[in-house]
């Protein structure tokens, strides 16, 4: 895909593999050795985890910790902005789906790697990060809750920039992917919050 190879055939098939997992579903998230409900929905599980990354992040950068505030309401809304069927079901996602966990095998099937952290939760969670991985090159199906999918995009981008931000402070601070992954992301978040 990143080649501009065949883009559509390989996308298919990534989608295929969604499906069927996804089709597996159950009525509370978490690990598949998981039996019981949790106290808190998987939307505000991701809410305070990003805050928590978001709080990090500031800590390092003043320029984030200028938006901070706005960012954080700017979460807020788009979580409020959920139209969520109580008693809903969650689909089983790999949870971490990036381009250094899918393989083609040699019968042109996808397998998928690392899958130790797959988990029962919101689809949209897988496919907000493909967004962000791939852009429209792999087209959201019809059935995805495009609140969900919005909300959860937003929480990676500021998860990412708080990644790379620690890596700029800790690791190197003139790595040119890592400068223009912070511009980028900081310039995005900046613009949804005018």
């Amino acid at each position: 895909m990143r080649n501009r190879g065949n883009i559509t055939a390989v996308s298919d098939k990534i989608t295929d593999v969604m499906n069927r997992m996804a089709a597996k579903k159950r009525a509370y998230y978490g690990p598949p050795i998981i039996n019981e409900p949790n106290g808190i929905s998987a939307v505000e599980l991701v809410f305070d985890f990003t805050a928590e990354e978001l709080n990090i992040a500031s800590e390092l950068d003043n320029e984030l910790a200028g938006i901070k505030l706005n960012i954080l309401q700017l979460m807020r809304q788009k979580m409020y902005e959920i139209n969520e069927i109580k008693n809903q079901e969650f689909s089983l996602i790999h949870g971490e789906l990036l381009p250094d966990h899918i393989f083609i095998l040699d019968n042109d099937e996808i397998g998928l790697i690392d899958v130790d952290g797959i988990i029962y939760f919101d689809i949209e969670y897988d496919w907000a990060l493909i967004n962000i991985t791939f852009g429209e090159k792999m087209p959201l199906p019809k059935s995805v809750n495009v609140e969900k999918f919005e909300f959860y995009r937003l929480c990676w981008k500021i998860i990412y920039l708080s990644a790379t931000i620690d890596c700029l402070v800790h690791v190197d601070s003139i790595y040119k992917w890592h400068r223009n992954i912070r511009e980028n992301y900081l310039r995005d978040l900046k613009k949804m919050i005018q």
